[in-house]
């Protein structure tokens, strides 16, 4: 078997569901091929960072659970306490994908037919350019925003004036915990939609970027390993990026990606900055 055949059963391979044969084959792949292990290593190392996230309901959290159970309606959502997240399960995870990735395979058939097959190509490149943002803003982040900008047109504007250019009103707010403050609000003209960009800055550590955007862009983490947590009562996204994280997740009739967060509980806090400033509730 092949890298390309194997990499879709690295995750199964990791949380031991294969049956034997098949965990026989990823296993004697794995051992003689570097890049299939760093992959696999890259979900041992996410599924250890998330390890103290996986909390079963407060004690005082059950008899709310079995009331709800017996109830004849469905059992509404669980507020969980702060710092607490909820892992999915992971087979569904897969199988929503893998349902995601044949409807995306269907639009990418449709593209190629199409007059406009130009849209595609600036699409992949729009997926690189992407994803060597993310890679390389934990790491020097004045370098990776200067390569966005020149990959795009873009421009810097008030605040309050960002609505003329796009439908909608940025519920990045003008502080985030941690006393990160916004330093600059841009828009970029991306091939898939207006993107806007609120930088952050602090006096004592490093940069975040905040992007918004219309459409949904699974291209900004690059086929990198990931884990999909409840946060807020929202699914996020998160990435490992260097030594942080990087998330996404929809909110406010939007997609919001935030890059150079450090930790899940800076993490919470940011999400349950923005979600405070839009309205929702969580």
């Amino acid at each position: 078997m092949n890298c390309s055949s194997i990499r879709p059963f690295l995750s199964p391979f990791h949380d031991d569901e294969l049956p034997p044969d098949q965990h026989a084959a990823v296993e004697e792949h794995v051992a003689t091929c570097s890049g299939c292990r760093q992959e696999l290593e890259s979900f041992a190392a996410l599924s250890e960072m998330a390890r103290p996230l996986r909390e079963s309901p407060l004690p005082e959290q059950w008899e709310s659970i079995a009331m709800r159970l017996d109830a004849p309606s469905p059992p509404a959502s669980i507020v969980l306490p702060k710092h607490r997240f909820l892992l999915a399960p992971k087979a569904k995870l897969r199988l929503m994908w893998g349902t995601i990735a044949g409807v995306t395979a269907l639009a990418f058939v449709v593209l190629f037919s199409w007059p406009g097959s130009q849209r595609t190509a600036e699409h992949r490149h729009m997926e690189v350019n992407l994803a060597r943002f993310v890679d390389a803003f934990p790491k020097d982040p004045a370098g990776a925003q200067q390569a966005l900008e020149r990959q795009y047109p873009n421009r810097i504007v008030d605040a309050d004036a960002v609505v003329s250019f796009v439908s909608y009103r940025p519920v990045a707010p003008e502080t985030l915990p941690g006393g990160l403050r916004r330093e600059s609000v841009r828009v970029f003209d991306m091939p898939c939609c207006k993107c806007v960009q609120s930088l952050y800055r602090s006096p004592s550590g490093g940069p975040v970027a905040v992007f918004e955007h219309v459409n949904e862009e699974p291209a900004w983490f690059g086929g990198k390993p990931a884990i999909t947590a409840t946060c807020c009562g929202q699914a996020v996204t998160l990435v490992e990026c260097g030594d942080g994280l990087c998330a996404a997740w929809k909110g406010a009739g939007r997609y919001l990606t935030v890059v150079g967060v450090k930790t899940v509980e800076e993490l919470h806090d940011f999400i349950s900055a923005i979600n405070l400033g839009s309205g929702d509730s969580g």
